[in-house]
């Protein structure tokens, strides 16, 4: 715990809190914030930091594991993205931005893929939660609402104070 928490610049744990997950949305049905990719720290103030995991708990790897990007516009146009995406419909949020509804799993004109972590049955990974990330899903008709074969994640999520630097 100490190691990870000190990777990822963090001091101490204030809050955490976790979820299941199990991902059964047929792309063509998803939301607009749902086809981009997001970060975990919306609202969290800037002495802290918000360190995310993830473990996966399914066993077939082709379900799909986690994608990280980075931004390639300003601050202030992915700003705009993710608000129009909470707020838009999908078909107007398509017209406006070029996104249609699918799972980000690529580069798009709006954030560049950094890499994939593969997911593998009982791994567990830890990221800073203001990185950009979506799970990396290239096989959508395998999704079940069924957690004995479908994609069934643990999410858990850490408000720390950042370490001085």
């Amino acid at each position: 715990q100490r190691e990870i928490r000190g990777l990822l610049g963090a001091r101490r744990i204030l809050r955490m809190y976790s979820r299941l997950s199990l991902l059964t949305v047929p792309p063509a049905r998803l939301q607009a914030r749902q086809s981009i990719c997001h970060c975990d720290n919306q609202g969290v103030v800037p002495d802290h930091i918000v360190a995310a995991s993830l473990l996966y708990l399914f066993r077939d790897e082709s379900l799909g594991g986690t994608s990280f990007f980075v931004p390639k516009k300003p601050a202030h146009v992915i700003s705009r993205l993710l608000h129009d995406a909470s707020t838009m419909t999908r078909e107007a949020f398509r017209r406006r931005h070029r996104i249609a509804p699918g799972y980000c799993t690529a580069s798009n004109e709006y954030f560049e893929l950094a890499g994939t972590v593969p997911a593998r049955w009982n791994r567990i990974i830890f990221y800073d939660g203001g990185i950009f990330h979506s799970a990396a899903i290239a096989a959508p008709e395998k999704l079940t609402d069924d957690p004995r074969t479908g994609r069934l994640t643990h999410n858990g999520f850490f408000d720390c104070t950042r370490k001085a630097r």
